[in-house]
């Protein structure tokens, strides 16, 4: 192509070049900025760390970790919950005092429990309640948190693991939304 035909094309394109020239970085950086934001948002939060058997605050709520059990898959009771070769279920046991909190209905203020530990790739989290097992030890305690309800409650989160994972994981209290690290108990 000679260079006259060249600039001419170039002149004749230039604000569709202008535009790739801007629109394809852009789109790029808002592909990759969901990712970023939900993984800075997981790694970069500092919950308030809660030695054993001490309460901590979130939301006017009261929260203590009264009670942390590992059940193995080669115990009595890990086969006679089902579990699989190699991994363990886990029961913490939460005191949540939620009679100051500001959650209304109109307001509802949640809470999760996740236990994280760190992998070879990065942390490896476990959501309470997303197993099938039908493991509450405790008797019949509430299986999730809300502090709307303005009471007083013991909520057991349950958890399925790798074997070996309980014990050096951080059991962590987050908030449902939006989606933040709050407390740490240590167990």
């Amino acid at each position: 192509m000679s260079e006259h035909r060249v600039r001419d094309w170039l002149r004749r394109h230039r604000w569709g070049l202008i535009a790739l020239a801007v629109l394809i970085p852009a789109a790029v950086l808002a592909s990759l900025s969901i990712r970023w934001f939900d993984y800075n948002d997981m790694t970069s939060q500092n919950p308030q760390v809660i030695a054993g058997g001490e309460t901590g605050v979130v939301e006017r709520s009261l929260f203590t970790l009264t009670d942390f059990t590992v059940v193995g898959w080669d115990s009595d009771a890990g086969r006679e919950l089902g579990l699989l070769e190699g991994t363990e279920a886990v029961s913490a046991i939460i005191h949540v005092d939620a009679t100051e909190s500001p959650a209304s209905d109109e307001h509802p203020i949640g809470c999760d429990a996740l236990l994280v530990a760190a992998g070879p790739d990065g942390d490896r989290i476990w959501e309470a309640g997303s197993s099938a097992i039908d493991y509450y030890p405790s008797g019949d305690l509430v299986g999730n948190c809300s502090l709307s309800g303005h009471e007083v409650l013991d909520w057991e989160a349950v958890f399925v693991t790798p074997e070996g994972t309980a014990d050096q994981a951080r059991l962590i209290i987050t908030g449902s939304w939006p989606y933040r690290y709050l407390l740490q108990f240590e167990h």
